[in-house]
């Protein structure tokens, strides 16, 4: 006899497969770390992840983001008919970071040319320039060396950045490289003055700006010099002092510290004009008088003059005849002493003769 029949489906799945990526990133950095299934959506998987020491397991997801650095194991689950895959593994390669370069700072005075600021770059490195403290686009790369296109005085600042070159790491904060340009000092020199007693106060000061660099002229310097001193309010003789006053200056690269430099007005004793006119001839007997002797004196300016000594004086008595006069205008504080002549004619006196008639005389008297 024959029982019943019974058939039985025997279905055989594949085993998933799943391949797990390798990252390498700088320390800091983070990657994902992603596993593929051979076949299928993401979803279709449950994901049991082996993690290095010190990561934290990511749980079940398909990708994460890591920092440590080792291998990642992941076995996937297929959900619909829980077959298991082999392991899978990929690493996580973490490159140091290099250390930021040695400061270098720059301290220089103007010279009207750009100057090169270093930084020290160690084995395998090299150094990018930027002008910002982080991000902003390279001003130079992979140079120590590097010349900004500043000349003016003033504080400029840029930022070094130390890069592995077999990595592309870069180090995690850059160095502040300072380069001050200091000011040049100028100095404003007086230039000595002279001029001749008038009365007048002398204005026409100037002064000479010395110690540009670059070939440069006072052009580059705005505003001007005043000026102080006993010359300024001076009228008299003598020898004064011109101070210049530097504080109205200004100029980009250039400073006028109190390095001033005294000049001298000196202002000369002015000469005397002695006008006279020739006198009238005189008779002989006539004594010298202010008729005769009646010169005049002028000065340059309002400070009175000399007092007149005439030669010969006064009262003098000349024989007949053709004489010089001569006189004198003393020196003062603001004149030179002065001389002038004239010529004078003594014309000859006429005789008189007294004589009273005589007492008559008998003949034969003889006279």
């Amino acid at each position: 006899c024959f029982g019943d029949v019974f058939t039985y489906t025997v279905t055989v799945n594949p085993l998933p497969t799943v391949t797990v990526n390798s990252e390498t990133v700088c320390a800091g950095q983070s990657a994902t770390i992603m596993a593929t299934p051979g076949s299928g959506a993401g979803s279709d998987y449950n994901y049991t992840w082996t993690v290095p020491s010190g990561a934290t397991a990511p749980g079940n997801v398909q990708s994460f983001s890591a920092t440590e650095a080792g291998n990642y194991s992941v076995v996937i689950t297929n959900k619909a008919t829980n077959c298991i895959s082999a392991s899978a593994s990929g690493s996580l390669t973490v490159n140091v970071l290099p250390t930021a370069p040695n400061e270098a700072n720059v301290t220089t005075p103007y010279t009207g040319t750009t100057h090169q600021l270093s930084v020290n770059a160690g084995t395998g490195m090299t150094i990018d320039w930027y002008a910002e403290a982080t991000g902003g686009t390279p001003l130079l790369v992979g140079n120590k060396d590097y010349t900004p296109t500043a000349i003016h005085a003033g504080i400029y600042t840029y930022y070094a950045e130390s890069r592995i070159t077999a990595t592309g790491c870069v180090s995690s904060s850059r160095r502040a490289v300072v380069l001050t340009i200091t000011k040049v000092p100028l100095t404003v020199t007086a230039d000595n003055k002279s001029k001749i007693y008038d009365g007048s106060v002398f204005t026409a000061f100037t002064a000479t700006i010395s110690g540009f660099v670059n070939s440069e002229t006072s052009s580059v310097v705005t505003g001007s010099v005043a000026y102080s001193g006993g010359a300024t309010t001076a009228v008299n003789a003598g020898s004064y002092v011109i101070h210049p006053e530097v504080s109205g200056l200004s100029a980009t690269n250039y400073t006028f510290a109190a390095a001033a430099t005294d000049g001298t007005l000196e202002i000369g004793k002015g000469d005397q004009t002695i006008t006279w006119s020739a006198p009238a001839n005189i008779v002989y007997g006539t004594l010298l008088s202010a008729t005769q002797l009646n010169a005049t004196v002028a000065g340059t300016g309002s400070s009175a003059t000399g007092a007149l000594t005439y030669t010969p004086a006064i009262g003098a008595e000349l024989a007949a005849g053709t004489h010089t006069l001569s006189v004198t205008a003393a020196a003062t504080d603001n004149y030179n002493a002065a001389t002038a002549t004239v010529s004078i004619t003594v014309d000859k006196a006429n005789q008189t003769i007294t004589w009273s008639a005589p007492a008559n005389i008998v003949y034969g008297t003889l006279l």
